[in-house]
């Protein structure tokens, strides 16, 4: 198969290029940079990417995309979605498979499956949870529109022996061998290893049928303070008073320091959520 990836250098991307090409595919890249080619790897601005004259050039059957404006707003980010759009119609593009995040399901869904639906109140969510159901949301209105096939992979949090801020998040360290768990100790962290993530995504690209979604998450109920134990098993931990830190939220929003989106994402702190993502891994290892 032809395939473009946009974003071949973001960490969730990371040698997969090379893992296609072992499987017999032709691979192309696109991100971001002065407008060039160089050996299959091609940079422009990302919002104006149905402009690219070297892209114009290439004909593909799948792209990938793992493209974030981190730091930028919603709607450049929608922009560069409406871009990709554009070029994926004039080029012929049949599927287009999307790194979306479990961040863009509810903190209220206690079980989670392929079928639960995106948060309808993304003005609660914190930036990043926002922007990706912004985007989710827009793929799928214009996938229905164009007839091009849209898969999203929503992974859980991402793990790999090269990953920089590995508790990002998760737990502040301190001096003394001490760490704040952010949450307490029954706060769920759905993982998934980079090397399984891109198995999952492998497939939507070359499976017949694929999924409409992927939810890629290890099986069973991991937490945080069970992560941050692997990569610190001598620190001591102090884990966040699920009662005390919200009861606090809530007092600072009748003051006026927070509003409701900040509440949310504090909660969010202590969320319990069961992963059921069987139907994903029965479809990869099939």
């Amino acid at each position: 198969m032809k395939i473009l990836i946009c974003g071949h250098r973001s960490y969730a991307a990371r040698n997969f290029k090379e893992k296609l090409e072992n499987a017999g595919h032709e691979v192309w890249c696109f991100s971001r940079g002065n407008v060039m080619v160089d050996n299959h790897v091609i940079t422009g601005p990302v919002m104006e990417m149905d402009k690219n004259p070297y892209l114009k050039g290439i004909s593909v059957e799948v792209v990938i995309n793992f493209i974030l404006l981190d730091g930028q707003s919603v709607d450049d980010n929608l922009k560069y979605i409406d871009a990709l759009c554009k070029w994926c119609k004039q080029t012929g593009v049949k599927r287009l498979v999307h790194m979306s995040s479990i961040s863009v399901l509810s903190n209220s869904a206690c079980q989670v499956d392929e079928d639960t639906p995106i948060d309808s109140h993304p003005e609660l969510k914190g930036k990043y949870g926002a922007l990706k159901v912004a985007v989710d949301n827009k793929l799928l209105h214009w996938g229905k529109l164009s007839g091009i096939q849209v898969v999203l992979a929503r992974p859980g949090f991402i793990t790999a022996q090269d990953k920089k801020n590995a508790l990002a998040g998760i737990a502040k360290m301190l001096p003394g061998g001490l760490a704040i768990l952010m949450g307490n100790r029954k706060s769920t962290l759905p993982v998934i290893d980079r090397d399984e993530l891109q198995r999952g995504l492998q497939n939507a690209i070359e499976a017949e049928n694929p999924l409409k979604v992927y939810l890629m998450v290890e099986a069973g109920d991991h937490t945080k303070i069970e992560y941050l134990r692997t990569l610190a098993p001598k620190v001591k931990v102090i884990a966040l008073p699920k009662g005390i830190v919200i009861f606090v939220a809530h007092l600072l929003k009748v003051i006026g320091v927070f509003d409701d989106r900040k509440v949310q994402m504090v909660a969010g702190l202590f969320k319990v959520q069961h992963f059921n993502a069987e139907r994903t891994f029965c479809k990869i290892n099939n």
